[in-house]
């Protein structure tokens, strides 16, 4: 990490402000832990604005994904959250934040798309909201996973993704899918990242219609997107 001291003025006063480079996301655990009073650590600087924060303000740390509080340090306990967001970036970044307090003894890990902390190998429940470990005891406040419920909830969430998939796929290949729900496909692509002129290329006749057996013979590809896009949608609780 590369450590740089810039000067602002503030009314009448002249204050320091701490920047620090991080130049891998695995570092990020480091400086979580690491970070001294009165600093703020930024890496990822994009058009958007910053992607991870982290502030310590009198011993109390927070670190900001998005500027979402994904995890909060005071006092002994580490508290963590997805804040809406059970995402690969997410579990990213607070798996690097506990691997370097736990040495990879305590970790999130999931089973389909069902989330749950690991802590010496025994399953634990992952909390919607806070989660908290003390650093002497993670799993001192963590409730355990009761097994049968979890495999219910990966039965229910599977059949969810799977449904949503299966009702596209009938009318994409039936000829009856609605121009409302067709037209939904934009929003899908966008948020997936896909090229603006994506449905027109593959998707789409010269007239920029919807042409179901291009549909057809992309469906596989299609299929993708729309098993991510319910993902996502069950990951924010939203399906």
């Amino acid at each position: 990490m590369v450590h740089t001291i810039e000067r602002k003025p503030m009314g009448k006063h002249t204050v320091s402000v701490h920047k620090v480079s991080v130049h891998r996301s695995s570092d990020i655990g480091d400086a979580f832990w690491g970070i001294e009073s009165g600093r703020t650590i930024k890496h990822g600087h994009t058009p958007s604005g910053v992607r991870d924060e982290i502030v310590n303000e009198n011993g109390l740390i927070n670190y900001y994904l998005w500027g979402n509080n994904i995890a909060t340090f005071h006092d002994g306990i580490l508290t963590i959250r997805d804040t809406g967001w059970k995402t690969m970036l997410t579990k990213d970044r607070l798996n690097n934040v506990l691997s370097t307090k736990f040495n990879y003894n305590v970790g999130i890990q999931q089973e389909k798309m069902v989330w749950y902390l690991n802590v010496n190998n025994k399953r634990y429940k992952w909390s919607d909201g806070d989660n908290k470990l003390d650093v002497s005891s993670p799993a001192k406040y963590l409730e355990p996973v009761e097994e049968s419920k979890m495999k219910e909830k990966v039965k229910e969430l599977t059949k969810t993704s799977r449904d949503f998939v299966k009702e596209w796929k009938e009318g994409i290949f039936n000829k009856t899918l609605s121009q409302e729900k067709l037209d939904k496909l934009y929003g899908i692509f966008s948020e997936r990242g896909r090229h603006p002129e994506f449905a027109q290329l593959f998707l789409q006749d010269n007239a920029g219609n919807w042409n179901f057996e291009k549909m057809q013979e992309h469906w596989n590809m299609l299929r993708m997107d729309l098993l991510w896009y319910v993902k996502r949608k069950i990951q924010r609780g939203e399906a």
